[in-house]
């Protein structure tokens, strides 16, 4: 990147340009250990023996701050404990700072704590600590939230994307791309009231599930920003594999399918976050797919695809015919602010 260059929304999508972003601008001056790729950093504070703690902080800026399935107060508690979770880490404590833009009114402002609170609560996770800032109106919109979680790690627990290999099974835990849907259609206001609701949910209750498997599981990732293909992208690149996607096994309801049609948007392209996609060993994909499913949050899961050698760090979109199209990941933000 040049130093010429000026902040732009794609470097913040979650796809190529904020790759770039961080590997080029912000790891070479705070350090690698800013960041090894992970969703959570670990580190070994001499806890019990084998576990380490977890922390993960994030930014919530999404527009509109309530939306069909959530606010900008459960998200910001999912998605933090999301992020702890696909590192296989049980969440603990939250950290809350806030920023509020002049003129928010007070009921707005409770709904959205007491959205915290609940999702808090409901995880078994405490808000230990927190900040609050008012700026003036115009300064801000409306509400930003940023958080900071802390976890622990058991160590049967070894999540890296160098442990993938060929053979190696794709799984995702429900229907994808709602979240982004969902707040495409609020923001737009098209009318869609009760056909499109964001997937917003706690991952932990269904990862905790599979610690018998976690020697069979290489990877985990919430789709988030960029959505399935983003996090594909993110699992093979560096690596000497590539995968092999089984269009007619996406798990995509119905009405978001129709809705990215009539948009003309990519559907993988969308964010969830109420979803994990998961690298297994092939051997126990079935057994794992199947404990997926007995959560409520995993009755939609589906095995999606295959790693391959052929096309390395290639995606590979298969149709039913047999013919394929390679799965870009995305290089431009097609849906701002979905988080």
């Amino acid at each position: 990147m040049s130093n010429q260059e000026t902040i732009r929304l794609s470097h913040g999508s979650g796809g190529r340009a904020t790759n770039e972003l961080l590997r080029e601008v912000i790891l070479p001056i705070l350090g690698p250990s800013a960041g090894h790729g992970l969703d959570a950093a670990l580190m070994d504070l001499s806890l019990q023996e084998g576990q380490k703690l977890a922390i993960t902080t994030d930014g919530f800026v999404i527009q509109p701050i309530e939306f069909p399935g959530g606010d900008i107060g459960k998200l910001a508690v999912c998605g933090t404990l999301n992020d702890l979770a696909v590192m296989g880490a049980c969440p603990v404590a939250l950290a809350l700072g806030i920023i509020l833009e002049e003129g928010l009114p007070l009921k707005v402002l409770e709904r959205i704590l007491r959205s915290i609170a609940l999702e808090a609560e409901r995880n078994g996770v405490r808000v230990v600590t927190g900040d609050t800032k008012v700026v003036r109106k115009g300064e801000a919109d409306r509400i930003f939230v940023t958080t900071t979680g802390i976890g622990v790690q058991s160590q049967v627990w070894n999540l890296h994307p160098q442990r993938i290999v060929k053979g190696d099974r794709i799984l995702v835990s429900g229907t994808i791309a709602e979240h982004g849907a969902a707040i495409l259609a609020a923001r737009e206001s098209f009318g869609l009231e009760g056909a499109l609701a964001s997937d917003c949910a706690c991952l932990w209750p269904l990862i905790e599930r599979l610690d018998r498997f976690a020697e069979s599981i290489r990877f985990m990732r919430d789709p988030t920003r960029g959505g399935l293909a983003a996090v594909l992208h993110e699992a093979f690149e560096g690596t000497a594999q590539g995968a092999e996607i089984r269009e007619d096994q996406l798990p995509i309801r119905r009405e978001v399918a129709a809705f990215s049609e009539v948009l003309g948007i990519e559907p993988l392209y969308l964010a969830s976050e109420g979803r994990v996609v998961l690298v297994t060993d092939g051997a126990a994909s079935r057994a794992i797919l199947e404990e997926i499913r007995q959560s409520p949050l995993g009755r939609d899961a589906a095995e999606i695809g295959t790693v391959t050698v052929a096309q390395a760090e290639r995606i590979v979109l298969k149709n039913p015919y047999g013919s394929g199209r390679f799965l870009m990941n995305p290089a431009e933000e097609q849906l701002p602010r979905i988080c």
